[in-house]
């Protein structure tokens, strides 16, 4: 037995095969390296009750992250923010936000927030 051990120089994707010769046979291993890729979930949109000018409603989520630590920062538009706005995302871990509807002026719209 003999241990190999191989480390990336890089971030990037590889794919390669090492040959190996004994005294009577060839044989090849693949090496592979593969990225780490981000997977969370979260819900596809959040819908408000309809809501006076100058009040604020509220729409409590979740976010579930499936894969490694991953950072996130919110940026929506007004009428709507989420809190917090930005943070960090444990790898497997859960995220409670908030979002919020706060109307500054009369609005004729379906007050549903889309991700």
């Amino acid at each position: 037995k003999i241990p190999i051990t191989f480390k990336p120089l890089e971030k990037e994707l590889y794919s390669d095969q090492v040959e190996f010769s004994t005294r009577t046979d060839k044989f090849t291993v693949n090496v592979q390296a593969v990225l780490p890729t981000y997977s969370i979930d979260l819900p596809h949109s959040l819908e408000f009750e309809t809501c006076g000018i100058q009040t604020t409603a509220c729409k409590t989520f979740t976010l579930v992250n499936r894969s490694i630590e991953t950072y996130f920062k919110w940026n929506v538009a007004a009428p709507f923010s989420i809190e917090p706005a930005l943070g960090l995302l444990p790898e497997k871990g859960t995220a409670m936000s908030r979002s919020n509807l706060l109307p500054a002026r009369l609005m004729s719209m379906i007050p549903k927030q889309l991700f």
